[in-house]
């Protein structure tokens, strides 16, 4: 039976981390991806520059991937943190 993996999304202010784990909860390859600074026109508004957020992850998606020497077709789970819960468009 092929070992099983779920992979974490965490996209924060800064950057995006993806981190994979086994079902024993260990960590078994991570990756990262750095966000541009902040776009501060007021003390209201802070905006990430174009498509800079799903840049970061496709980065640290395919970081993650690199590392990564088991089958790349197995995943359990996929679950994305949303600390960026007010986005306007």
């Amino acid at each position: 039976m092929s070992k099983k993996y779920i992979i974490g999304i965490d996209g924060g202010s800064q950057s995006t981390k993806v981190v994979m784990y086994d079902l024993e909860g260990n960590v078994v390859c991570e990756g990262k991806g750095l966000l541009q600074p902040m776009h501060t026109p007021d003390a209201d508004t802070a905006e990430h520059p174009d498509d800079d957020l799903w840049a970061s992850l496709c980065f640290a998606g395919h970081d993650l991937m690199s590392q990564f020497a088991g089958i790349k077709k197995i995943l359990s789970a996929l679950a994305w943190d949303p600390s960026v819960a007010a986005v306007r468009y």
